[in-house]
């Protein structure tokens, strides 16, 4: 209890309006109190019960959010900042220092108010795309800023009216709020089944001292293990949003709904609203959440602090010439108290989408309650579950009768309690991830429970796998004594969270937890098809998956220390699962399109793993790392030329040419000639080396010679060697009125030809004697997937690959005698980062890091653009913050005709790699 007691005058009374709220008979004051005059000289005692007026944690208080691009955004002291995972070293990843987003000055008083208030960020939300981000403050506000790039400018999408009404108990906060989902495809990994296992799989790790080398499918036969995967397809739940409109939706305390809607990319955010008070709720809620359905609507839980559930059926009616309509069925009112009946607050309510083949027909959400007392949290689960009542709909649609609701309701809806827990460790936060297939409850400790919702194989032909806790990963608890988080976002992967505290955000991975001594050989193969599982659904929902990755280098680590033997097999196994998991598999079929290769995100996402778990300190890499660059490469040439040529091409009739769109593309292209021209030099240089030293050189770990072997890599180079001929082909074509610019720019293609130490024409005519030979091998080997696998993961020439081996040397030694080679011997091909050949060396000294950006002379080669960096007034570096690849950036608004048909267009937000682009003064 508390007593206030004002002297003389109640004419202003501060109201804590961040907490109060009105009990369920006190009449809201529509202005000041002056008592009698005869009370003045006597002391006003007045009680206060705040046991029943001071509420719990309002709902729409999440303070960071993770989105989809790995760009951490979080209430901080001067603002909303935004952070990164960066590779500083090619295999130390820390969170980037933070950059100020919006600053807390865009807050502004309203100018209509019964207090002074208190104003500052409460809530932030990235859209799905992960874009726009929402920021709300306490009093119920919403800013929407987008930024296209972290180099692009920041654009306003929404401000509120300063005019906004604000109470004494903030009735505008809101207390619930989601993006609505845009309607696409949704594509769900199901649990992989994994069957068998003898008695070398039993086996501890540290015992095992010898192991053959060879394919990566030798290590799962060692085991006696098998797996299957799979994946689904799912349906989209919620609002049907028309083609490039944006929305979101929220509640506020006073149960006013509200819908900001967009109806196009960069366009302002309106708002519509609909008073649900019409539906006879007048009470005022805590907590609100939201929940897709099947049926394109929406489901909306609100929670008063009196024990009171509403559930209410929103629909919204989209047009592109009109606002959006909203209309709202209330489907019941219920107490909603813990079961055990102990006295308890809400702190968190969530609703989740039903997505699961395990749950009823009938059920279309199901809600996750947190109710806390002093002695710890308890958990209650439940079910919403739609029937048909056994009266008529006529009287069951009077139950409901109001205006705004419809009257056609002929199902009822009803909560079915699931299961209730009790844990004395308080819960800070609940939510899911993935499609809300995955949910998980965050303790101020820092473990997280995590439950999958997703679709369960019917299959018994195998035990099914899903969770990193299916392979004994978790999180490890936070020191004792350390800062208590009081909300813990968990990335998009589920295999790290960051948690505020007073030195900014900390970042936490999760760890196996067997002990060493204990591991087998049986839990080492679980850990690789857990964590390819996890990388696949990453992959799959388009999602940065740098702390899976980081989980991957730490396992593999740790199997190096406990069986040296092991150290090169258990990565070719991770990249093998990581392949099937996503249903990727590089024996490929001749039919097969050359676009899926070129454009496929899977692919390019395989490959940057492969990339990054065989990068070590100093960023030196060891073969299997080179040879997914060198693919990583072949993937960005083909296309550039492909885009380049179809734009130069699309030449329209009747309109003059563009002489400036022209030389900019063909100056556009010669870095990335000059890599296809030095790749085929290096390739030389390696049938060089062979021809001197014999046929033991093929015994060795190569990375030219695999690459022009393997089907796929080698349809990628040969397309792009087809581009360059089309480029010089139209180079021949002279108009007639070709600019004195444009001329320079052709001379600078036919002189990189010219140039290069190995003529063209010899490397066609060896790649058709690659070709036709491995045609002839395919036809007559049966693992032509381990052969491939080979090839690209290893670095090593298959057995059956040796004869086309030795027919490229005799090849290149006829060529040799007719040719001079000694520009050759002494041609630097350095600058391309593949023959670096760091294994059993010690680690290059710091200034040689990273060796593929910077050039013997120091300087700085653009990675994606392929030529060196000369800094201009103006001009902004970017640096990739997965590869530390450095660009420079162009700002896609500088209102040039031809940027949005320019191949550079396709990587502005992110890197070639995958990896996101940050400012050069972030630093990597």
């Amino acid at each position: 209890m508390y007593q206030y007691a004002p002297s003389h005058n109640l004419d202003h009374i501060e109201w804590n309006h961040a907490h109060l709220i009105y009990p369920p008979n006190l009449a809201i004051p529509t202005s000041p109190v002056n008592p009698p005059a005869t009370q003045l000289n006597q002391p006003v005692q007045m009680t206060i019960d705040f046991d029943s007026i001071i509420a719990p944690k309002l709902g729409a208080r999440e303070s960071i959010s993770w989105n989809r691009n790995g760009i951490i955004a979080s209430i901080g002291d001067e603002g909303v900042e935004t952070n990164l995972l960066v590779c500083t070293d090619g295999q130390d990843w820390v969170l980037t220092k933070p950059t100020l987003y919006a600053p807390k000055s865009i807050l502004q008083p309203p100018t209509t108010s019964f207090v002074t208030p208190h104003r500052a960020f409460c809530h932030v939300e990235w859209s799905p795309s992960g874009s726009d981000l929402a920021i709300i403050d306490t009093l119920g506000s919403l800013y929407i800023y987008s930024q296209y790039t972290t180099l692009s400018p920041i654009t306003c999408l929404r401000k509120p009216p300063s005019e906004e009404l604000t109470t004494p108990i903030d009735l505008n906060a809101i207390v619930g709020f989601t993006w609505v989902a845009p309607e696409k495809p949704v594509i769900l990994t199901n649990p992989g089944l994994k069957a068998g296992g003898n008695e070398k799989s039993k086996q501890k790790l540290s015992d095992v001292k010898d192991f053959p080398t060879g394919q990566t499918s030798q290590l799962l036969g060692y085991s006696g293990i098998s797996v299957t995967y799979g994946v689904s397809q799912g349906l989209h739940l919620g609002p049907r949003i028309p083609q490039g409109f944006g929305a979101c939706i929220g509640v506020t305390r006073s149960q006013v709904l509200k819908l900001w809607t967009q109806n196009g990319p960069s366009q302002p955010y309106n708002l519509v609203k609909l008073s649900l008070n019409q539906l006879h709720s007048d009470d005022i809620i805590s907590h609100a959440s939201f929940a897709g359905t099947k049926d394109h609507k929406m489901l909306l839980a609100c929670y008063s602090p009196a024990g009171a559930i509403y559930l209410y059926r929103i629909e919204v009616e989209w047009s592109k010439e009109e606002e959006p309509k909203l209309r709202a069925t209330r489907l019941l009112k219920e107490t909603l108290m813990p079961q055990s009946g102990a006295p308890a607050r809400l702190t968190d309510l969530k609703l989740f989408s039903i997505r699961s083949n395990q749950v009823s027909s009938e059920t279309e959400a199901e809600m996750v309650c947190v109710f806390t007392d002093t002695k710890g949290a308890t958990t209650n689960r439940y079910e919403l579950q739609s029937h048909t009542p056994d009266l008529n709909s006529t009287f069951y649609s009077l139950g409901t009768n109001d205006s705004s609701a419809s009257s056609t309701t002929t199902h009822k809806t009803h909560i079915i309690s699931l299961v209730e827990t009790t844990t004395s460790n308080k819960i800070v936060n609940i939510g899911s991830q993935v499609y809300d297939s995955i949910f998980f409850a965050a303790h101020e400790d820092g473990i997280l429970n995590f439950r999958y919702r997703g679709n369960v194989s019917s299959s018994t032909k195998g035990t099914p796998f899903n969770m990193f806790s299916d392979a004994g990963y978790a999180f490890t608890p936070l020191p004792k004594g350390s800062d208590r988080p009081d909300y813990i976002c968990v990335s998009p992967t589920c295999a790290s969270y960051v948690y505020k505290t007073k030195d900014g955000l900390k970042l936490r991975i999760i760890d196996n937890k067997i002990p060493d001594a204990d591991l087998t050989v049986a839990q080492m193969v679980d850990s690789a098809f857990v964590l390819s599982l996890r990388h696949s659904v990453s992959c799959i929902s388009a999602v940065c998956n740098d702390d899976v990755m980081m989980v991957m280098r730490r396992e593999i680590q740790r199997v190096s220390k406990l069986a040296p033997a092991l150290e090169t097999q258990f990565p070719l196994l991770l990249l093998a699962e990581s392949h099937k998991a996503i249903n990727f598999s590089l024996d490929l079929k001749k039919d097969h399109q050359m676009d899926k290769i070129m454009i496929n995100p899977s692919l390019q996402r395989l490959l940057t793993m492969q990339t990054v778990i065989g990068t070590q300190h100093g960023w030196t890499r060891n073969v299997t790392s080179r040879l997914s660059w060198c693919f990583l490469n072949l993937r960005l040439v083909s296309f550039s030329l492909t885009f380049t040529l179809r734009a130069i091409g699309q030449q329209k009739p009747g309109v003059a040419p563009n002489h400036a769109m022209r030389i900019h593309y063909l100056m556009s292209l010669s870095g990335l000639k000059r890599w296809c021209l030095d790749f085929a030099a290096y390739l030389c240089q390696e049938l060089l080396a062979a021809s001197n030293e014999g046929p033991s050189y093929f015994q060795k770990q190569h990375v030219a010679l695999p690459m022009v072997m393997a089907r796929s890599s080698r349809m990628l180079l040969m397309y792009s060697w087809r581009g360059i001929r089309s480029l010089d082909t139209i180079l021949m074509q002279k108009p007639g009125t070709e600019t004195q610019e444009a001329g320079l720019a052709s001379q600078r293609q036919r002189e990189l030809s010219h140039f290069t130490p190995i003529s063209m024409t010899f490397f066609e005519q060896l790649f058709n004697v690659i070709d036709s030979h491995t045609k002839q091998v395919a036809e007559n080997v049966e693992d032509r997937l381990g052969l491939e696998q080979q090839l690209l993961f290893q670095g090593m020439i298959p057995q059956q690959f040796l004869p086309l081996a030795k027919r490229c040397v005799d090849e290149f030694d006829k060529f040799r005698k007719t040719n001079d080679l000694s520009p050759l011997y002494f041609y630097n091909v350095s600058w391309l980062g593949l023959d670096e050949h760091y294994d059993g060396r010690p680690a290059p000294t710091p200034a040689m890091a990273p060796y593929r950006n910077v050039t013997s002379t120091g300087l700085k080669i653009d990675c994606l653009r392929k030529f060196i960096i000369e800094r201009q007034e103006g001009s902004i570096l970017r640096v990739c913050q997965r590869c530390a690849g450095t660009s420079v950036f162009v700002d896609s608004s500088d209102g040039k005709q031809f940027t949005g048909t320019h191949w550079t267009f396709a990587f502005q937000r992110n890197c070639w790699c995958g990896g996101m682009w940050i400012p050069e003064s972030l630093g990597v």
